[in-house]
């Protein structure tokens, strides 16, 4: 159980701290360019958004997250990532029925961006672009933050400074135990689009370090991104994982099935209370009862537009008040879906 929740930490942990590294970077290089760009076409946010969340996996809405604490992205974009994701759950119900996957994505990807686009235009009205946020980025004048890309020789490999190796190496470890973490769900062990993702980030992260100056390793990197975020986001990851693991030990799956009963409104405030949780896994107990044809499509849906897998965890460290601002705005929503079905007949 100690090894399961160290892998998984230390995966989550680490993916976000590859993602803040690297859109840090962008961000520099841009001069704030992007981040301009960005800002001013807040309806093309949504839809990006909304495409990152349904992507399957957690990596999308990770990445949303983050444009969301670094005051990129603003709360309907966000809203929307989280509304369309329905995280790790989507690489085994996308294995195991294809059909059920589609209709479910279809279903939350119009559900994300009506939503959204209603908040976006409610905000516009009252003239309130956002929740209360703050740029984390941090931007200098001088000429030590020209991140352009330098040529590395070889030989200069040997006068790279003690941090530089120190980060290299650490991120090295923190991919090749990060490989062995479980990347599925019920034993679909598979190349997945995460771990492509994964594998592909973590390459992007070792060019960045290697090529840029010293100031950016100790004033962006260490200073701002892992003083100021990674440590307090390990924290409460390794919390809530913990957390979680406990309960799936001592409250097996089979035990939780059998407490579903056919009541309509008893499993209907059950899978939204289920998909409150920051976490991949239990959710797929709503999809193997849909399966066996024990429960209606619209339970499964619900469970699934209020859950977001593991991306809600970076965004509970970073912005607890946001996180349950979006699970109590899904969860609404998921309610009223499932009020409407019962009596409309929808």
């Amino acid at each position: 159980m100690i090894i399961e929740i160290t892998q998984k930490t230390i995966f989550i942990s680490s993916i976000v701290l590859m993602l803040l590294i690297v859109i840090e970077y962008v961000f520099l290089t841009s001069f704030g360019n992007l981040n301009v760009w960005l800002k001013k076409r807040k309806s093309l946010q949504i839809i990006l958004a909304a495409l990152l969340g349904i992507s399957p996996g957690c990596a999308g809405a990770f990445a949303v997250v983050n444009f969301y604490t670094h005051n990129v992205f603003y709360f309907p974009a966000l809203l929307a990532a989280f509304i369309a994701t329905f995280g790790d759950e989507a690489y085994f119900i996308l294995s195991t029925s294809p059909l059920t996957a589609l209709k479910l994505s279809v279903f939350l990807l119009i559900l994300s961006l009506l939503f959204s686009y209603i908040f976006h235009f409610t905000l516009m009205k009252i003239k309130k672009t956002e929740l209360p946020t703050s740029n984390h980025y941090i931007t200098h004048s001088n000429a030590e933050c020209c991140l352009k890309p330098k040529n590395i020789k070889i030989s200069e490999i040997k006068n790279f400074s003690f941090n530089r190796v120190l980060l290299l190496c650490v991120i090295l470890l923190i991919v090749f135990i990060s490989l062995f973490h479980d990347h599925s769900i019920d034993g679909h062990r598979t190349l997945s689009f995460e771990l492509i993702f994964y594998l592909i980030l973590s390459l992007l992260t070792l060019y960045i370090l290697i090529v840029v100056p010293e100031h950016f390793l100790t004033e962006h990197l260490w200073e701002h991104i892992i003083k100021k975020h990674f440590f307090k986001l390990f924290i409460w990851t390794l919390i809530v994982i913990a957390l979680i693991t406990v309960i799936q030990h001592f409250i097996p799956e089979a035990t939780i099935k059998k407490m579903l009963e056919k009541n309509y409104f008893y499993l209907l405030f059950t899978s939204i209370l289920v998909g409150f949780f920051p976490v991949s896994g239990p959710n797929l107990i709503f999809f193997n009862l849909y399966n066996a044809g024990l429960i209606p499509f619209v339970v499964l849906l619900t469970n699934s537009l209020v859950q977001d897998g593991h991306a809600g965890i970076p965004l509970l460290a970073e912005k607890k008040k946001v996180f349950f601002v979006v699970k109590i705005i899904k969860s609404l929503i998921a309610l009223t879906i499932g009020i409407c079905y019962k009596y409309l007949a929808i």
